[in-house]
């Protein structure tokens, strides 16, 4: 299961739950316990859960390999390292996918 599945398993579970459901079924810890007509704060963190799995689904980027032109383009200096080189590599990659 790649990431991205992963995310959207998470987030199809957490809107499926109406959050008055999540404050009313929560054993609330002393530090989340609130009056009736007080901001639930376990309600509060479900609902910044979904929106930050929403934020980073609708964010999330395809990977983007290199092309046999982007490898070419990869110069293995004469006295350059495997290493080195596979350095140069990772760096065309980084460009590539931020």
């Amino acid at each position: 299961m790649t990431d991205k599945e992963a995310m959207k398993l998470a987030f199809e579970a957490l809107v499926s739950i109406n959050p008055e459901f999540v404050c009313n079924s929560a054993h609330h810890a002393k530090k989340d316990r609130h009056e009736f007509d007080e901001e639930c704060p376990v309600n509060m963190r479900y609902r910044t859960a979904i929106a930050v799995l929403e934020e980073q689904l609708e964010n999330h980027k395809k990977w983007v390999g290199l092309t046999d032109e982007d490898i070419s383009a990869v110069d293995w200096k004469r006295n350059e390292t495997l290493h080195d080189f596979a350095r140069s590599i990772e760096a065309k990659l980084k460009d590539k996918n931020t």
